[in-house]
């Protein structure tokens, strides 16, 4: 407590003591009461009724701190700032209390397999799979389910030939006919003089099993 705190304790003990009056409390004016307290008027007293998690002699002054919740998630670090609190995240979480992953460390693991493109999402990620795969990973061929084994892969491109517009390629379970633009067919055999594209690289695969 301030001297001038004290001086106007003293004031209003002698006004009510002599006057009989409660109406001057000049303290409750200057708000003593900090941290979002509230002023309670007394017989020439005053009093802090203070919030929860604060205290402190009649000022409601100190702060209980939520530092020792361990509101942080992910190994956050809790910073105390009074009636509210900050977390230092670490790298790769963000939100308030370090809830969300950041998508870019996700993607940045590779999670997409056999060629599959990792897409970012807000707090998660999607594979755009090749032709052939399929699930989350684009870990799963065209010949493989969840209940059976995946056959031993072959260099089917051995005994393979996609012609001179075509390139093979090797697939678990099959092959591809990679088409150079202007053709297409099972093994690029479809010229340009029987198609017509509307994009310029467009390309075509087939794939057999």
């Amino acid at each position: 407590m301030d001297s001038q705190d004290v001086t106007a304790k003293l004031v209003n003990y002698f006004r009510l003591l002599f006057f009989k009056s409660t109406f001057f409390l000049p303290e409750i004016y200057s708000q003593p009461c900090r941290n979002g307290g509230t002023c309670i008027e007394g017989y020439g007293e005053w009093s802090c009724e203070c919030p929860p998690m604060v205290h402190g002699r009649n000022n409601c002054s100190e702060t209980l701190g939520r530092t020792n919740a361990n509101h942080c998630e992910a190994g956050g670090t809790c910073k105390d700032k009074g009636l509210d609190f900050e977390c230092l995240c670490p790298p790769g979480r963000k939100g308030k209390t370090c809830e969300q992953g950041m998508p870019t460390v996700i993607c940045i693991s590779k999670p997409c397999k056999n060629g599959g493109q990792c897409v970012n999402g807000d707090n998660e990620y999607t594979c755009n799979c090749l032709m052939g795969f399929t699930g989350i990973n684009c870990d799963i061929g065209k010949w493989q389910s969840l209940f059976t084994k995946p056959p031993n892969n072959v260099d089917e491109c051995a005994h393979t030939d996609c012609g001179p517009h075509g390139t093979c390629v090797n697939l678990p379970g099959g092959f591809a006919c990679d088409c150079e633009y202007g053709y297409e067919g099972e093994m690029c055999d479809k010229g340009e003089s029987t198609l017509q594209y509307t994009f310029r690289d467009y390309r075509t695969i087939y794939i057999f099993k």
